[in-house]
């Protein structure tokens, strides 16, 4: 048996790949891993295949860039024309060459090659898109691409998902047998001492928002309710993370982009965390604000029901409920021994399964149950 493993990755993945990478040198010691960025060394050394690709773009999805209903980025790395071209070059790459197995992140692509087994981890589906209740047509790839991400499912030896909604949407929306698809959960990429519970000051009544993309993740919604609870809590306070919105109320202060590193201190200042977001993969930053000892106030949506528990250890409110959010904020603001309370049980509930060792413990056990023997 080859003792060489490819990684196929797609970008950071929002800082994972660096983990999955170091989980598969420690969990595969035996093995030689060798990684392969799909865009940086497949697809951007090829002019003509971007040029092609825009042509497909447009075709695919023109009137709703038009209509700026989809941004360039996202189409462009989801039309059958790229799919096809990114398969044909993984095969490519391992002419003349062997590998005891491939591993790819995301879906996007379909890195499998014919007589390799195939892992895939993954935080999404296209179609589960659906499954949220703001208007998400405008997420829906065309389509023609769709039957493509079928293809990446149905070819992999094994679908590791990051929850369990997600690992259902493979089973149910895509048709894949059960027994080839596995919830391996995921881990924080904050460093985090688990031992114990982060003191904090919960009376300081700090709100902390984190995140890129303002209004996926509820922002609006949030400085209009942040504007309500003012005038109940006149010393709540607001620190937006990650973006740059121009907000002009009294205890709100914008840091915009930090790097990865620096966020933990943002945490640790806080007395609760807060995003009300419309549409979620997983939400990491949300299971990172519980192992910082935060109540976590978020929505109903993706993965975050499967470890935001109700009235336990934070609330979920529906999106866009601009009243349900500010009475959710008031009710902990108002209550710092509900905040401790929240903050610690929501601790305890996931600083022993969300762990990466966790995850390459079972991404471990399965894999190997399926590799030949040497």
């Amino acid at each position: 048996m080859a003792q060489r493993i490819v990684f196929f990755k797609f970008g950071s993945f929002s800082h994972i790949n660096p983990q999955i990478a170091r989980l598969l040198r420690e969990h595969f010691a035996d093995f030689e891993l060798e990684t392969v960025d799909v865009v940086a060394q497949l697809i951007k050394p090829r002019k003509f295949v971007l040029l092609m690709n825009m042509l497909h773009v447009f075709w695919h999805y023109g009137l709703d860039l038009l209509r700026r209903r989809r941004r360039l980025r996202e189409c462009f790395f989801r039309t059958p024309y790229l799919f096809r071209k990114v398969k044909a070059l993984c095969v490519q790459f391992f002419d003349g060459r062997d590998a005891a197995f491939t591993f790819q992140t995301q879906s996007i692509f379909d890195t499998s090659v014919p007589g390799v087994p195939h892992f895939l981890y993954t935080d999404h589906t296209n179609l589960a898109n659906r499954q949220y209740t703001c208007d998400t047509s405008e997420r829906l790839s065309s389509p023609s691409w769709l039957a493509c991400e079928k293809e990446v499912y149905r070819n992999a030896t094994i679908n590791f998902t990051m929850s369990r909604h997600v690992a259902e949407s493979i089973r149910s929306e895509y048709g894949c047998d059960g027994d080839r698809v596995v919830c391996a959960h995921v881990g924080a990429n904050a460093d985090i001492n688990r031992s114990v519970v982060p003191r904090r000051d919960y009376e300081a009544k700090k709100i902390l928002f984190v995140g890129v993309n303002w209004q996926r993740k509820g922002g609006p919604e949030l400085v209009e309710a942040f504007r309500r609870v003012r005038e109940r809590v006149p010393d709540a306070k607001l620190t937006i993370v990650g973006c740059s919105p121009e907000i002009d109320i009294d205890g709100c202060e914008v840091v915009g982009r930090v790097p990865v590193e620096q966020v933990g201190r943002y945490f640790e200042q806080a007395s609760l965390f807060c995003l009300p977001t419309r549409r979620e993969p997983f939400g990491v930053v949300c299971l990172e604000a519980h192992l910082y000892g935060l109540a976590v106030v978020a929505t109903p949506v993706g993965a975050l029901p499967e470890y935001i528990q109700q009235g336990k250890t934070g609330y979920l409110v529906q999106p866009g409920d601009v009243e349900q959010l500010t009475d959710a904020l008031t009710s902990l603001l108002s209550d710092p021994a509900k905040c401790r309370a929240f903050g610690r049980a929501g601790f305890e509930a996931v600083r022993h399964q969300y762990t990466w060792e966790n995850v390459g413990k079972i991404v471990e056990r399965h894999v190997r149950q399926v590799l030949p023997e040497a």
